[in-house]
């Protein structure tokens, strides 16, 4: 797995834990994001990279701030710069 797979991976994890511990359904929070629930979950699964416009709808949703969707450790020194 490439390391933009694994980022997909690790936002679509912080994505759908918080809307498990929500208890809401795929198809509520489809109903709430105006998202289609089979886009979601390749969101979760780390099948889609969301564009920005998307995270806010999903954080809407969610009634988080979008940053609480990037509270991820991705296993990154940022301070590094690009490889």
């Amino acid at each position: 797995m490439d390391e933009n797979d694994r980022i997909k991976v690790l936002f679509g994890a912080k994505l759908r834990s918080i809307r498990d511990a929500q208890k809401l359904s795929l198809k509520k929070a489809d109903a709430q994001s105006d998202l289609d629930s089979s886009n979601i979950f390749k969101y979760e699964s780390g099948q889609r990279d969301p564009q920005l416009t998307t995270i806010i709808k999903l954080a809407l949703a969610l009634k988080v701030h979008p940053k609480e969707l990037f509270d991820i450790d991705f296993g990154i020194d940022f301070t590094e710069g690009p490889k």
